[in-house]
């Protein structure tokens, strides 16, 4: 699902989302090779936009997970991208590091915005 393209569309996300985090990405700064509100709100939240081993484009950051250093990638649901709408299926994979990363855990979410709600609750109202 692509991202929200109308102004009512970007509204309905933005009212997603708690007072206090929509200052912090309105306060983000934007760069060049950030496209969309979905990558500032990653981008606010501490995740990368990263080349995964396969060359496919996800965001990505390390984190714990069930009491284990990992990196976390999230993609969209076809594991070929970064997801670009709150809305999108994603799919969300735990690696440990080093040069034996393997897959600890993983897991498919119906939205961007439950996996988000779950592991960031404080950005939403």
């Amino acid at each position: 699902m692509a991202e929200p393209r109308t102004p009512r569309q970007k509204q309905e996300v933005q009212s997603l989302l708690s007072e206090s985090f929509k200052q912090k990405i309105q306060h983000f700064p934007i760069q060049e090779e950030v496209q969309n509100d979905i990558q500032r709100i990653m981008l606010a939240l501490g995740y990368a936009i990263a080349l995964t081993p396969t060359g496919s484009t996800a965001f990505t950051r390390q984190t714990e997970h069930k009491a284990i250093d990992v990196r976390v990638w999230v993609m969209n649901e076809q594991q070929n991208g970064c997801p670009s709408s709150l809305l999108e299926s994603v799919w969300v994979g735990y690696y440990t590091h080093g040069d034996q990363r393997e897959m600890v855990e993983d897991f498919e979410y119906p939205r961007l915005m439950d996996y988000l709600q779950e592991h960031h609750p404080e950005i939403f109202s």
